[in-house]
């Protein structure tokens, strides 16, 4: 299963706590987060996530009423099975349709995994894994 979500995007210093604020401050909104990456490279921290639909403008007016500044990114949310050769499945359909995949990042438990893609046109890629 393959749908269009909308993934907030925050840039920060790479500073103790700035992260357990961020997360603190969605989970104070009582906004369930379905998917969550974080990094840092020099000196600044990525945190990217992607809500519970319908919440996505909640959890955008909650982190700049907190200071934060927010990148919105239309991005896909794949269910997939959490066996070998998965997500290759679903790649190889991308590159089939001539999809460019810049970013993507996935958890898996249990039997289910959740693979987060930033592709440029969520449409074509919805179609193409139909």
């Amino acid at each position: 299963m393959a749908i269009k979500a909308k993934e907030l995007m925050v840039t920060v210093p790479d500073t103790v706590s700035t992260g357990a604020k961020i997360l603190r401050s969605i989970a104070n909104a009582k906004i369930n987060m379905l998917a969550f990456c974080g990094y840092s490279m020099e000196g600044k921290a990525f945190l990217t996530m992607v809500v519970g639909k319908g919440k996505e403008a909640e959890a955008k007016k909650v982190l700049k009423k907190a200071g934060y500044s927010v990148i919105t990114n239309d991005v896909l949310l794949v269910e997939i099975g959490h066996k070998t050769g998965a997500l290759a499945v679903v790649t190889e359909k991308l590159a089939a349709a001539n999809i460019n995949i810049p970013y993507a990042y996935a958890s898996a438990i249990g039997k289910r995994s959740l693979v987060v893609l930033g592709v440029a046109n969520t449409g074509k890629a919805l179609k193409a894994l139909k």
